[in-house]
């Protein structure tokens, strides 16, 4: 890429504008964004027009932006690497965002070319990947059936949901919470209420607990508006409960064992302000799968400790 860019000459057709990468063009001054090309439309969802009437600054969080000034003060010289940098889209989703900056002379104007390449999937496919290997070491741990259920729940807390409980279910249709987690110590006591006012049937076609125990599918509600939850719980006391902890996503997954779900694993995003998207309810699944297995080994040990006891 040339230090000045026209665009008038093919090259800037060919390097630019058809380059499949997001590419954005700044000022270095007032940090106001002067050229975008397509693929950074498609990426932040703005069309062009719109792109060059923002500022640098409105694809940033709040919080983001003093870092970000204080690199626009920086030279950057022919390359630099300004590493992984989260970018805020047209429909308000937050994109991690590997950053590479030339400083160059855009049509007589001290400007800043940003290669802006969305590394969201691919973090999140590498958080996960840890994340299980570090859940089924910790299952691997213990064959103590009761130790084994809490630690499925605190696995999950805070690093993939803002709360999540532990539900099984019985020879006689009954489902029960057995343990639950959240990521203030404060509020994990509503958790426990609702374990002594909350324990579907198993065949309850009002309870996504039941239904996804029942047909071995995961649920996922990216969204929750505030109250919609409360037409669901059974009750006026959970229908409290569920108000206090107020959800704003939630995902049901199975609890597999080697002969179908034997229980549910229910997340829920609360005042992170997080949501659950395909990539998570696919996580969920997964840890559902391996959390299903370490129960059926518990249950087969504590068997089988019983059995030589008698």
């Amino acid at each position: 890429m040339p230090s000045q860019m026209d665009r008038s000459v093919p090259e800037f057709a060919l390097l630019f504008e058809a380059n499949p990468l997001p590419m954005l063009v700044f000022d270095r001054a007032t940090l106001a964004i002067l050229e975008a090309n397509e693929a950074a439309v498609r990426q932040y969802g703005w069309t062009r027009e719109e792109l060059l009437a923002l500022n640098l600054a409105d694809i940033r969080r709040p919080e983001d932006r003093p870092r970000m000034y204080r690199n626009a003060s920086q030279p950057a010289g022919a390359v630099r690497d300004r590493g992984v940098c989260p970018h805020v889209t047209r429909a308000g989703d937050v994109l991690q965002v590997l950053v590479t900056v030339s400083d160059i002379d855009f049509t007589g104007r001290p400007a800043r070319l940003a290669l802006c390449r969305d590394v969201t999937v691919e973090l999140r496919t590498q958080a996960a990947q840890r994340f299980l290997a570090e859940a089924s070491a910790a299952l691997a741990s213990s064959l103590d059936l009761d130790a084994t259920l809490r630690e499925i729940a605190v696995l999950a807390v805070p690093s993939l949901a803002d709360f999540c409980t532990v539900y099984l279910a019985d020879a006689t249709g009954h489902v029960q919470q057995v343990a639950g987690a959240h990521r203030d110590p404060d509020r994990a006591a509503l958790l426990q209420q609702a374990a002594r006012t909350f324990a579907p049937e198993l065949d309850d076609p009002l309870s996504a607990v039941a239904r996804v125990i029942r047909t071995g599918r995961a649920e996922l509600t990216p969204s929750t508006p505030a109250g919609a939850l409360l037409s669901e719980a059974p009750g006026e006391e959970f229908r409290r409960i569920v108000a206090d902890l107020a959800p704003t996503s939630a995902i049901v997954a199975p609890l597999t064992g080697s002969r179908g779900a034997i229980g549910a694993l229910t997340f829920a995003q609360a005042e992170s302000g997080r949501r659950f998207a395909a990539p998570d309810l696919e996580l969920a699944t997964e840890l559902g799968r391996r959390a299903g297995m370490a129960v059926e080994n518990a249950r087969l040990f504590r068997a089988a400790h019983e059995e030589l006891e008698n």
